[in-house]
């Protein structure tokens, strides 16, 4: 009963960090905005396919420099994932951890966030 009172508590700090901070750009619906911000719904699981790309999730500079602890963006990150997208979530994904986020975080993509993206979609290194 305790772990499930934890995980509905996770859930609901999660939804309301997603209100606070991550809305206002990617929309209540994740939509995004077209060539501007880019969608979560049906779209950020692909992310998870590679290492690469999970660990841009937790780099890109919204994410990376939100006013959140470690463990709350990384229990924001793992709802995130699966309230938009858990048709493309791996079967093998293992949620992000406090400790993963702060050591993902500390290297931001400030500058080529949007460079990086395209090289995770299209496969490239």
């Amino acid at each position: 009963m305790a772990a499930s009172a934890a995980t509905d508590d996770a859930f609901s700090r999660s939804q309301y960090d997603w209100i606070m901070h991550c809305q206002g750009c990617h929309g209540a619906g994740g939509q995004g905005v077209p060539g501007v911000v880019p969608p979560l719904r049906g779209h950020v699981g692909r992310f998870l396919r590679t290492d690469r790309g999970r660990a841009y999730l937790a780099r890109v500079p919204g994410v990376a420099l939100v006013d959140l602890s470690d463990q709350r963006l990384a229990e924001l990150l793992n709802w995130a994932v699966r309230f938009f997208d858990a048709a493309d979530v791996p079967s093998a994904f293992i949620p992000y951890t406090g400790v993963e986020v702060g050591l993902l975080r500390r290297d931001a993509l400030i500058s080529n966030a949007r460079a990086e993206r395209r090289r995770i979609l299209s496969g490239n290194r």
